[in-house]
């Protein structure tokens, strides 16, 4: 089994929706999608990260399927057997969620802004799919064939 030193693994959506929760934006394993989430100790508040409702979890969750389909099948039934979704080779997409908006990194980054946010998740995961002036076809695809209901 994977020590997956850096995540949370006691929390309902790790099983639930297969999300890593870390506690700064450099988590140390590839994984597809990690969350940052609000850290304990001196460093609390360093990202300013509030913790995602159970509806932006559940969206995440559906975009961590997203980008576990772009594997062949005998790829994804090996991530699908550990607890979490990874890959040596993945350029870890590491989202946080501030006060009154949503911001992502993507794990090579080593200049620049440390995230670019965007209003909403839903505007962010758009934008993170985007490329030119249109959203990439097979995200638009997937979206449109996994919808995921979110109370208003």
């Amino acid at each position: 089994m994977i020590d997956f030193e850096d995540a949370d693994l006691t929390h309902e959506w790790v099983e639930r929706y297969r999300i890593p929760l870390v506690t700064n934006p450099y988590p140390r394993w590839s994984y597809e999608v990690a969350v940052v989430i609000p850290g304990s100790g001196e460093f609390a508040d360093l990202y300013c990260a509030v913790w995602p409702t159970e509806d932006e979890a559940r969206v995440i969750g559906n975009y961590i399927g997203y980008r576990r389909d772009w594997y062949n099948e005998s790829w994804q039934a090996g991530m699908l057997a550990r607890a979490l979704d990874v890959d040596s080779g993945t350029n870890t997409v590491v989202l946080i969620k501030q006060a009154d908006r949503w911001g992502y990194r993507m794990r090579t980054w080593s200049v620049g802004p440390t995230f670019v946010f965007k209003a909403t998740l839903s505007e962010l995961l758009d934008h993170i799919n985007t490329y030119g002036d249109h959203v990439y076809h097979r995200w638009a695809e997937w979206k449109s064939a996994h919808p995921v209901e979110v109370a208003s």
